[in-house]
């Protein structure tokens, strides 16, 4: 399922991002300029550069072990599949990141009023601009279906890991009761503490994964 619905959700958001592009590519050079010159703004070169790193590594998951995790399983040369791992980083990237970045800045954003404004409601109100009341059905739609697909893979690796340690099934059920009850908590926390939080179990798995890759390496 998880195989099934990734590529066809990426290829309709990238549809999207295309569509929103050719609607507003008169507004493209103004954007290009501004861009590259924020993106030289010392002021704000840091913050910038820390909160990309947190959000690049969370959408690619590089250097957290979760690509190892679902490579081991395929039948591939182990060379031509770390290759094809690190060519779906890049394809993710391009497809979410840069067509996110286009469906919002070709918005209204700049004149949105929303105190502690989050990732969803920015991008929610930039679709609601491009496609009316249509807008927040899309958007629904694809992020339950990426977060389905996100859900089914991130028990697969839990669940990966833990059967090589025992295989247990009363250990393998309580995985799974801690697993739903995480889903559900996760639904009443604040998206703004979720993320510190995410930030901070990722921090950990990244830095597991460098120790073991060193350790290995030796």
């Amino acid at each position: 399922i998880n195989s099934f619905l990734v590529p066809i959700m990426l290829l309709i958001y990238l549809l999207l991002g295309i569509y929103i592009l050719i609607n507003n590519i008169s507004m493209m050079p103004k954007i290009i300029v501004e861009v590259i010159s924020e993106a030289f703004n010392l002021k704000s070169i840091i913050p910038v550069f820390l909160i990309g790193m947190q959000r690049g590594i969370f959408i690619t998951e590089s250097s957290i072990g979760t690509s190892a995790i679902s490579a081991s399983i395929c039948d591939n040369d182990s060379t031509k599949q770390g290759m094809l791992e690190v060519l779906g980083n890049y394809i993710t990237v391009f497809i979410v990141c840069i067509t996110t970045f286009i469906i919002i800045v070709t918005s209204n954003y700049q004149l949105l009023d929303i105190k502690d404004i989050n990732g969803i409601e920015l991008v929610l109100s930039a679709f609601n601009y491009h496609f009316g009341s249509r807008g927040s059905i899309i958007l629904s739609v694809i992020t339950v279906l990426f977060a389905f697909s996100t859900i089914i893979s991130s028990y697969y690796f839990g669940e990966s890991n833990l059967l090589f340690f025992t295989k247990n099934k009363i250990i393998k059920y309580l995985y799974l009761i801690t697993f739903m009850l995480v889903i559900i908590i996760s639904s009443y926390v604040k998206a703004n503490m979720l993320w510190s939080m995410i930030d901070y179990f990722v921090g950990i798995l990244a830095i597991i994964n460098v120790y073991s890759i060193l350790r290995i390496e030796k």
